[in-house]
């Protein structure tokens, strides 16, 4: 499958064509009247948070714990949060990112540069480790020891790739096993979970706090700058 901005040129174009079977395919949700378009937009990022959460089923009262504090990151603690989760423990490195989170964000946050994460982990779930845990930035699996985190049972998501070149990590496989765990991986969403990630941004689901600025396509360039320093969440753009 080929997508517009993704694998084809076409993203930053003030219009564009769609094919007739596309449309009559359902390829277009309707955005909700109450929605501004800047927060429309961020329905793909939603929506792709709400298929990693369906792909590990998560109930009502289990932890998460989530490994970067970047947008997608932040998403999934809210979506985890509004999906009836206990308690939500997201962990960051950067000052900037983490400074950015408590704007919008009732979690345990961990400074991954000041703690040992996972005996910072287990404290925080009485030892027992998380129910889910979601690898949220590009080298998360290598960074951090995912199955550590997780308790008897658990179920560890990547949601985040690895660079080609670093693409194999070790696993242990008897972790796997004798403590029950699940690897899951979830990539993209689909067109039915966008439109409900556009109904739960109407229902209430605040994402404005995440889009740090607002751009027309004359910024580009300083915005593409802005966001490889992290010093922004997300940029939208305007035509």
């Amino acid at each position: 499958m080929r997508i517009l901005g993704f694998s084809l040129d076409g993203g930053f174009a003030q219009y564009l064509a769609l094919p007739k079977s596309g449309v009559e395919n359902g390829c277009l949700n309707i955005i909700p009247s109450s929605l501004s378009l800047s927060e429309a937009a961020m329905a793909e990022p939603l929506a792709c948070c709400l298929n990693g959460l369906e792909k590990v089923k998560l109930k009502k009262d289990e932890t998460v714990v989530i490994l970067g504090g970047g947008p997608i990151g932040c998403l999934f603690a809210m979506v985890a949060k509004h999906q009836g989760s206990g308690k939500v423990i997201l962990v960051e490195k950067d000052s900037a990112r983490i400074s950015q989170a408590r704007l919008g964000l009732e979690v345990d946050l961990l400074d991954a540069n000041n703690v040992d994460v996972v005996e910072a982990v287990m404290e925080l779930t009485g030892g027992l480790g998380a129910n889910v845990v979601v690898t949220c930035f590009r080298e998360a699996a290598l960074e951090y020891s995912l199955l550590e985190l997780a308790a008897p049972g658990g179920r560890v998501l990547m949601f985040s790739g690895i660079s080609q070149d670093k693409g194999v990590v070790p696993t242990d496989l008897n972790a796997v096993h004798y403590r029950e765990l699940a690897l899951i991986g979830a990539y993209g969403c689909t067109a039915v979970q966008c439109q409900r990630a556009l109904g739960l941004m109407a229902e209430g689901l605040d994402v404005n706090w995440l889009i740090s600025r607002r751009v027309t396509l004359h910024d580009l360039e300083e915005s593409f700058s802005n966001l490889a320093s992290k010093n922004v969440m997300k940029i939208c753009v305007e035509p």
